[in-house]
């Protein structure tokens, strides 16, 4: 994995970053970084604003006010092998080839995938 932390950072900082507005999208957003600080650190490192995922798959727990993101998905500037994997802070780390939305980028970038997270879910 080459990040190309710079042109990253400058997308996070971006209108192209923002993540979705649906309940699910906000609570992982105004969850995920004080509960997983090394996870966001980790990020940090590649020039990815850990409260901007490009796409996040999720199953809700409405039993237990949980939410579990199966798939939480951000967008790296670089390069990186196809067949990525390794773990972090617990966390699965790949590649995600090709199913996620069409990040409509030309540059070299690629979508880090990881997973699986489970947050409480705020009541609003």
């Amino acid at each position: 994995m080459n990040a190309d932390v710079l042109k990253t950072k400058e997308y996070y900082a971006s209108d192209k970053a923002e993540p979705c507005d649906c309940a699910y999208c906000r609570n992982y957003c105004k969850r995920i970084k004080a509960t997983r600080p090394k996870l966001a650190a980790h990020l940090a490192e590649m020039g990815v604003d850990i409260k901007k995922p490009f796409e996040l798959f999720f199953i809700e727990n409405e039993a237990e006010h949980t939410v579990l993101y199966c798939n939480c998905m951000y967008i790296v500037y670089g390069t990186c092998e196809k067949d990525l994997d390794y773990r972090f802070d617990g966390l699965w780390f790949t590649n995600n080839i090709d199913c996620h939305p069409y990040t409509d980028i030309a540059e070299d970038h690629f979508v880090l995938d990881f997973g699986e997270i489970t947050l409480d879910m705020e009541e609003e």
